[in-house]
C-alpha cells in the first residue's frame, strides 16, 4: 500500500547515513513511534505526514480503500481475536485427527485433505509467529 511506502521512505530519510537509512522494511509495531516522534516545530512526524498527504495526495487518507480488512478489525477486540484464533487451532486440529483416524481404518481418501491440512497448519504458524 502506498501509505506504509509513503512511511518506509519517510523512515530511512529520517535515517539516511545511518545503517538503518536503507530499509527495505519496517515492522509494523513501529508505527507508534510516528505518533511519538516530535519535529524540530514540535508536531508529531504521524501530525507531519497526514498534512503532507492532505496537500499532496488526500487519496492516500482513504485508508479505507487501501486496507479493506481495517474497519472489520478495528471493531474486534483483542479477546475476540484470541477467540477466532483458538478455533483456528482447533479446526486444524480436528482435520488432523480426521485424517489420522480415516487413514487408521485404511481409507486413502483421507490422503486428500493433507495439503489442506499442511496449507493450514502452515498458514496457522504464521500467524502465531506474529
Amino acid at each position: 500500500p502506498k501509505l506504509l511506502k509513503l512511511v518506509l521512505q519517510l523512515g530511512n530519510a529520517l535515517n539516511a547515513g545511518s545503517a538503518k537509512g536503507g530499509a527495505q522494511g519496517f515492522k509494523i509495531s513501529n508505527l507508534m513511534k510516528l505518533a511519538q516522534t516530535k519535529t524540530n516545530h514540535g508536531t508529531t512526524l504521524l501530525a507531519y505526514l497526514v498534512s503532507s498527504m492532505e496537500k499532496s495526495n488526500p487519496d492516500m487518507l482513504q485508508l479505507e480503500h487501501e486496507f479493506p480488512s481495517t474497519k472489520e478489525s478495528a471493531r474486534k477486540s483483542g479477546n475476540q481475536m484470541t477467540t477466532d484464533f483458538k478455533k483456528l487451532e482447533r479446526g486444524v486440529a480436528l482435520v488432523e485427527n480426521v485424517i489420522k483416524s480415516g487413514l487408521a481404518q485404511g481409507d486413502s481418501s483421507f490422503k486428500k485433505l493433507e495439503p489442506f491440512r499442511d496449507d493450514s497448519k502452515a498458514k496457522l504458524g504464521r500467524l502465531t509467529a506474529r
